[in-house]
């Protein structure tokens, strides 16, 4: 169930943004390690499971800027959307992000693998 304006903080949207972030990036690692050993129609599956992550996160995105129309354009659109070069206050919040969510994956998996 989606929160209310209100509740949707920028904080949730850099959590998010770093979440789509991981997942855009093994599904593309996904479908090119998949597609070296299944058939085209097979693979293409993938293919598309990332081109409706990417159009998710733009409804994302547009959300996010109709929530906090406070935030320039130049910031906004490095939250889901890395530019290389220009590490802005959010962008940088996002990488924070996904370097604990990382961390996190991290003592998870050596939990389970003991």
């Amino acid at each position: 169930m989606a929160l209310s304006k209100k509740e949707r903080t920028m904080d949730l949207y850099i959590d998010a943004a770093a979440t789509v972030y991981l997942l855009d990036e093994m599904l593309s690692n996904a479908s090119i390690a998949l597609s070296k050993v299944l058939p085209k129609r097979d693979s293409d599956r993938l293919f598309a499971a990332t081109k409706a992550l990417i159009c998710i996160r733009d409804i994302a995105e547009r959300r996010m800027l109709e929530d906090h129309p406070e935030i320039s354009n130049k910031d906004y659109e490095h939250v889901f959307y890395s530019v290389s070069g220009h590490y802005g206050e959010l962008e940088g919040k996002v990488f924070d992000r996904i370097s604990e969510m990382i961390d996190e994956e991290g003592e998870w998996h050596r939990k389970w693998t003991r």
